[in-house]
């Protein structure tokens, strides 16, 4: 029996944070446009004004506010998973606040002159009627790229390798940090820090050093460490597969968002992980 289909993109934060941006443009937009034929009974001038954008704009602002709570703070924390029925039961209960905060702010425009049972029910099915067209078009849009990723993915397989510890130091004399090598994935740098980021307890962790990628590498002198960027140094066994497109993008296991490789390293990148590839 093939397993169910699941969407790793809609638990993560790109989705998240992009289609709660998307849906509280979409509604802004649509009532700028529609409102003035008909739709806006609390005002019925229909003329376009600064008070009457403002006020559009309060509907853009608490559908984004609102689905921005509920991606980024509860989503996260309900799911987690996402096949087809977590997908639509989530879109389904979205609709429904969005709806619900977007009638209550019409009627408080209003002075509540439209506040009843009947009306929320038929406000609420309009406006799903309306955020479903940016809902599903973010998912597809997201949906395709991760597809097209998956496409163009060469996968790599390494060997088991004896376990090891791998000594990282900052200019601090207590500055120092041990890592297991099957739990390092990659480092970062950040101003006049490098931020490590390995695996606790199936946890994604990080730890700050005052140093530079530079002294880290040397210092740490593992030949599986591998620059890829400016900013970046990742484990190189730690690398399960990588994108062959531009960007050139590594995929370590237990990591959600790819690692870009930067132009300059990108031929380097790529001889090392032939070279590798061929020794696991």
């Amino acid at each position: 029996m093939p397993e169910p289909t699941t969407f790793h993109f809609y638990l993560s934060r790109p989705y998240r944070r992009v289609v709660s941006v998307v849906l509280g443009v979409f509604i802004f937009l649509f009532l700028l446009v529609f409102l003035p034929y008909g739709v806006d009974n609390y005002n019925p001038r229909h003329q376009y004004t600064w008070e009457f954008v403002s006020e559009m704009a309060l509907f853009m602002f608490l559908t984004t506010g609102l689905a921005w709570i509920l991606e980024v703070w509860v989503k996260p924390r309900l799911l987690k998973q996402a096949r087809w029925q977590e997908v639509g039961a989530w879109s389904a209960a979205l609709l429904l606040v969005l709806g619900l905060g977007s009638f209550l702010l019409y009627n408080w425009l209003g002075d509540w002159h439209d506040f009843s049972l009947k009306s929320a029910f038929s406000f609420i099915g309009n406006c799903a009627t309306i955020l479903v067209f940016p809902l599903v078009g973010t998912f597809f849009y997201f949906h395709y790229q991760a597809l097209n990723r998956s496409f163009r993915q060469m996968h790599l397989q390494w060997e088991a390798a004896p376990d090891r510890l791998i000594h990282f130091e900052g200019q601090g004399s207590g500055d120092r940090l041990s890592i297991a090598a099957s739990d390092f994935r990659y480092a970062q740098a950040q101003d006049n820090y490098v931020a490590l980021y390995f695996l606790r307890n199936g946890a994604l962790k990080k730890e700050l050093l005052r140093t530079t990628l530079a002294e880290l590498l040397q210092q740490a002198g593992e030949t599986e460490l591998l620059r890829c960027h400016r900013s970046f140094v990742v484990n190189l066994r730690q690398v399960r597969s990588f994108s062959g497109g531009n960007p050139l993008e590594l995929f370590l296991d237990g990591v959600e968002s790819p690692i870009r490789v930067s132009r300059s390293y990108r031929e380097a990148v790529l001889n090392r992980l032939r070279t590798a590839a061929l020794k696991g």
